[in-house]
């Protein structure tokens, strides 16, 4: 499109210089070279200079004709480039309005995701998978005018602009099933500014709100205003969930207790706080085959019932550990051969074990006295750690490693398989499986590619 673009130009430069070459342009040929350029850029535009052209070449039909055909064929350029550009929020306006026309009915669940990212389309994706019917919705804070409200021709030129995000914000909302994209102009606006947008927030069964753009504040001052602001009606029988995106803070406990406060004052609403590490664990509830009950091979399960214990090690006690204790805590209740509750063992290794303990086990005691838990001060990759690696390969069931660190994750992992596969005395007792938690996007690849590799070996990441 740009070679065609300059081509045309040089053409509308030739045409125009043709046009110029009379009294004092003519005699200076940088004049006449500079304005035929200026001038040709103006067909971009549909803007001409036939009134500075010549008399004579006016007259003539061969120019004309030329000079007619070089500008049509700029501003259809230009045409196609504008509507490429704001085809897609066009798109999302029309479907918008047309989601609002249809949503009569009443027996549909409606999710709206505030922030186009990696975990709102993740979250989004597992929502689908649980329900085909349900209605999903992203809104996308563009920084602009939108074209949400009134549609004019000028209001789309001046939403036109696709910005370098643009693109892949759209190939993310549409690997999601049937979603919808809005673009929201502005970050106060909430969600009822819109006419289409709370008729079909208004029509639904049940709302869930996620408010998970990259800053926390705004994620709660738009949960806030949902909750508070009444930009929409609610039904008597219509429950709404609202969950803010935003770390473990002060700021955060502060605002959960004045959500609390304000909780019998909000008639049908639900709110609740969700952060990235509870976001990751929680997906994995989603896919039986990395439930704890996978690590057993088809012969040790019978009934219901499995034959032998339950041991997990969990390298790093930081946010994402915690998630995954928990997790493995509540799915790994199974009950033996014999009829009896299987003895589970959970080994967690972290350096600052102390803190971990006491931020985490002050809440929940019941846990640490099961007995079921042994909690290690000592640093992953030590003597000690590999050591203790080697005496119980054989009776490992899974390895969590969020050690805050993408590379180190790897590492572990990668040397934690050879001494796996080196000192186990047989594969038919376990498939021991390795939870890595990614922390970056750019590593997905690097753990795919090594879980790959090493599943035929029994063990499974």
């Amino acid at each position: 499109m740009i070679a065609f673009a300059l081509v045309l130009w040089a053409s509308g430069t030739v045409v125009y210089a043709m046009g110029f070459s009379f009294d004092g342009t003519a005699r200076s040929f940088p004049a006449l070279i500079f304005r035929s350029m200026q001038a040709a850029l103006g067909m971009f535009i549909s803007d001409n200079e036939l009134v500075e052209v010549s008399e004579h070449y006016k007259e003539n039909a061969i120019y004309m004709t030329v000079f007619a055909l070089v500008h049509f064929s700029a501003l259809f350029l230009s045409a196609i480039l504008i509507f490429s550009m704001i085809g897609h929020r066009l798109k999302s306006f029309f479907s918008l309005f047309i989601e609002s026309v249809a949503a009569k009915r009443k027996d549909r669940e409606t999710y709206l995701f505030w922030g186009v990212n990696a975990q709102s389309v993740s979250l989004a994706t597992d929502v689908r998978k649980g329900s085909s019917d349900a209605r999903i919705i992203f809104l996308h804070h563009t920084g602009e005018n939108s074209i949400g409200e009134k549609l004019e021709v000028s209001q789309l030129l001046d939403s036109g602009t696709m910005n370098n995000d643009d693109s892949s914000y759209l190939a993310m909302v549409e690997s999601v099933e049937n979603a919808l994209l809005v673009y929201v102009a502005s970050e106060s606006s909430g969600t009822g500014r819109y006419a289409s947008l709370r008729r079909i927030m208004e029509a639904s069964t049940d709302l869930h709100f996620f408010f998970m753009s990259s800053n926390d504040d705004l994620n709660v001052s738009l949960g806030k205003m949902v909750a508070t602001g009444r930009q929409f009606k609610i039904r008597p029988e219509q429950t709404i969930d609202i969950h803010v995106l935003t770390k473990e803070s002060v700021r955060r406990d502060i605002a959960e207790e004045q959500m609390t406060l304000m909780s019998g004052q909000l008639m049908n609403i639900s709110w609740s706080f969700i952060d990235l590490p509870s976001l990751a664990v929680s997906s994995l509830k989603h896919y039986g085959r990395l439930h704890p009950v996978a690590t057993y091979p088809e012969s040790a399960i019978k009934g219901g019932k499995v034959d032998g214990d339950f041991n997990a090690w969990i390298l790093g006690f930081g946010a994402t550990g915690r998630g995954m204790f928990q997790f493995l805590y509540e799915f790994a209740s199974f009950v033996g051969m014999d009829g009896e509750p299987v003895q589970r063992r959970f080994t967690i290794f972290d350096k600052e074990m102390e803190t971990c303990m006491g931020n985490f086990f002050g809440s929940c005691p019941d846990m640490l006295r099961s007995g079921c838990v042994e909690p290690l001060n000592i640093s992953v990759g030590s003597i000690d750690f590999w050591s203790r690696l080697r005496e119980r390969v054989d009776r490992l069931n899974c390895v969590c490693l969020c050690l805050g660190d993408d590379e180190l994750n790897l590492k572990v992992a990668r040397e934690m398989y050879r001494q796996i596969i080196q000192y186990r005395s047989s594969s038919d007792r376990l498939q021991t499986k390795l939870y890595l938690r990614v922390y970056s996007s750019e590593y997905e690849a690097a753990v795919n590619m090594f879980a790959k590799e090493y599943k035929a070996e029994g063990i499974e990441v």
